[in-house]
């Protein structure tokens, strides 16, 4: 048993973690290299201890309300977690510019919850990429937006972007023992020239270092994927390999990896 499964069965036992029902794993298209088979596994959390949500993640899960997910695909090695190391980022030129695009946005930050607004904003964000990249036509309900982003074991918060009095984006986010870990960002394609995804990142970061939290972690990277190599921009970075955290190496720089030719896949758990 691996660090993640002695110390759920350990929680559980003493009544801190408890699961519905047993891993379920599932082939489907890859959504991040064209023309590829992922294998994910997901298992759903109704509690669950913050130190066990922290050795989840350190074994590569993420969560999404209830459900937790890793990927397990037997050929492939290329979803790596990542995570940015807050001390010492320092904001690129191209980064600080966006920052100062974004200098009237004014951020209320409280727990996540599901409202006209939020799901307004989302349902907009998933038309612009489904007419755009082909996503399936999702449409939330207050319902299934509460369900899928604001429930689980442990209490999400949510990041509200406002330019005057409109609300352009939502961000939802964890805080943890050791950062906080980014899970969803929602916006509307009229905030598109600002790089909202970026601002996004940045002020986690800025919110982590005014924590003093050594960590934002960012989900997965994915070398030659046109939709996550944004992440590998955000340096100091490390990857988890094997169950360690190790510097992102340079060979698997965005700029070493256009969209399209991934790299081999490294070694990891």
């Amino acid at each position: 048993m691996d660090t993640f499964e002695l110390m759920l069965a350990a929680e559980m036992e003493h009544g801190r973690a408890e699961e519905r029902g047993s891993p379920v794993f599932y082939r489907h298209r890859c959504g991040y290299l064209p023309g590829r088979i992922a294998i994910t596994e997901e298992r759903f959390f109704s509690r669950l201890s913050s130190s066990a949500y922290l050795a989840a993640l350190h074994a590569r899960y993420r969560r999404f309300g209830e459900m937790f997910f890793r990927p397990r695909c037997h050929n492939c090695n290329l979803c790596l977690s990542l995570r940015v190391r807050v001390a010492q980022f320092q904001a690129s030129r191209r980064f600080r510019r966006v920052w100062r695009r974004n200098q009237d946005i004014r951020v209320e930050v409280g727990a996540a919850r599901a409202d006209a607004e939020a799901v307004s904003v989302a349902n907009a964000f998933h038309r612009h990429r489904s007419a755009a990249r082909g996503w399936s036509g999702n449409k939330y309900s207050l319902e299934s937006y509460a369900y899928q982003w604001c429930s689980g074991p442990v209490q999400a918060s949510q990041a509200r972007f406002f330019r005057e009095k409109k609300l352009l984006g939502v961000g939802l986010f964890d805080d943890l023992a050791d950062g906080q870990t980014a899970v969803i960002f929602h916006y509307l394609e009229e905030w598109k020239p600002d790089s909202p995804g970026t601002f996004n990142i940045l002020w986690l970061l800025e919110r982590a270092r005014q924590r003093a939290l050594p960590h934002v972690y960012l989900g997965y990277f994915v070398p030659g994927s046109q939709s996550t190599n944004y992440k590998g921009l955000f340096r100091p970075a490390e990857i988890l390999i094997d169950g360690e955290w190790l510097p992102l190496p340079q060979h698997l720089y965005p700029e070493n990896n256009p969209p399209g030719h991934p790299p081999d896949s490294p070694e990891n758990d």
